[in-house]
């Protein structure tokens, strides 16, 4: 027998439950479809934070590579080895007859 709540109207608990259970899932629905907006929106700032971060790395490794393609271009210049073998290595055009050919073998 099911529990009366009020005597008056006849009303059981059972009853109570099964009319309010259907607004109770819809808000239920509502608030866990609320919670996956949040969760998704704030995920996709988080994403959005760190994708600016990695440009920014990327911008300046970009940057480092630039300067690093023109120092490498520069320390292979053909003008500052010939001024490096003559200061440090003691190197100079040759004199005539200074230089020996040798024939193959």
């Amino acid at each position: 027998m099911a529990l009366v709540i009020s005597k008056r109207y006849g009303t059981t608990l059972s009853g109570i439950v099964w009319e309010i259970l259907p607004s109770l899932l819809l808000w239920g629905a509502l608030v866990a479809l609320g919670v996956v907006y949040v969760s998704s929106h704030v995920m996709a700032v988080k994403m959005g934070y760190e994708l600016s971060a990695l440009e920014q790395q990327n911008q300046k490794l970009e940057r480092e590579h630039a300067m690093l393609k023109l120092e490498l271009t520069t320390l292979k210049s053909p003008t500052r080895l010939e001024k490096l073998a003559k200061e440090q290595g003691g190197m100079g055009i040759p004199t005539p007859g200074s230089v020996i050919r040798l024939e193959p073998l």
